[in-house]
């Protein structure tokens, strides 16, 4: 399925999510499933199609998505060290409904 494929789309944040738990069999079944679901909904509602994006699962579990980050890299070899992140107010209008900014920024070195 080519929805699986492409880059920044729910349907394919959902595929790599799923195929790394499950296998890439049964996450490209969920996939035809999640696809026919929508399908369903926007021919009996007669609406379009909207995509939510390919960081819409990540908005759920932003701790969850951090200590999945700082996992990878400690496998990688390196030695990670987190602190909050700092708001700071921005006179521009944000480019998408929400960003990644709640994240915790991050600094990462390399343990010989």
């Amino acid at each position: 399925m080519s929805a699986a494929r492409t880059k920044d789309t729910c349907l394919a944040a959902r595929y790599r999510c799923l195929a790394a738990r499950r296998g890439k069999k049964r996450a490209l079944v969920a996939l035809e499933h999640s696809t026919i679901v929508a399908v369903w909904h926007m021919l009996s509602r007669d609406s379009d199609y909207t995509d939510l994006g390919g960081s819409y699962f990540l908005q759920f579990g932003p701790d969850r998505a951090a200590r999945a980050a700082v996992r990878k890299l400690h496998q990688l070899g390196y030695q990670v060290t987190l602190t909050p992140a700092r708001r700071q107010p921005s006179s521009d209008p944000p480019e998408s409904s929400w960003s990644m900014s709640w994240l915790p920024s991050w600094t990462a070195k390399r343990v010989p």
